[in-house]
């Protein structure tokens, strides 16, 4: 360290006594840059330590963002789980509501279930026409304005082609 420190002090008061940077004697220079060399060294010195304590920090920083990614991550499958359940208890109530509604129209004499279905939204009437048992859902159709007929047959096929097969 000493040695690199007196090449470098060196070369320094070579090229400040060559620029005419000093005017009197050159020991008066070298001593001169000796003491600009520690006051740089001290200023980088302090720059590296100031450089270490940032460097710790961001550590620490990314750190603490690393683990609460980790939890809000853990926190998002939480709640993707707890949706996925809450769908699927909601479809179930729902496919158990339509169930009930398939029960009271198979139970109606099927002039006024075709009636009454030839009288709601289109898709509904296929919701229900397609939880019904066939033997029962043929009648009804078949009782229905041809027009309306063939329109909610339509649907039932196009709902049934996007039934996943098995």
């Amino acid at each position: 360290m000493k040695k690199s420190l007196l090449i470098i002090s060196m070369a320094l008061s070579f090229i400040f006594v060559m620029s005419g940077f000093f005017s009197g004697s050159i020991v008066y220079g070298e001593e001169n840059i000796v003491e600009f060399i520690k006051k740089k060294r001290e200023e980088l010195d302090e720059r590296e330590k100031k450089i270490k304590v940032d460097e710790e920090r961001l550590t620490a920083l990314q750190s603490d963002v690393d683990e609460k990614i980790k939890k809000y991550s853990s926190l998002l499958t939480q709640i993707d789980e707890i949706l996925t359940e809450l769908k699927r208890v909601k479809d179930k109530k729902e496919l158990e509501r339509l169930m009930k509604v398939v029960k009271s129209y198979e139970k109606m004499p099927f002039e006024e279930a075709a009636e009454r279905l030839s009288a709601l939204d289109e898709y509904i009437a296929v919701d229900i026409l397609l939880n019904m048992s066939t033997r029962k859902a043929g009648p009804i159709i078949g009782l229905m304005e041809t027009g309306k007929a063939v329109s909610l047959t339509r649907k039932m096929t196009k709902a049934v082609k996007k039934i996943p097969k098995p």
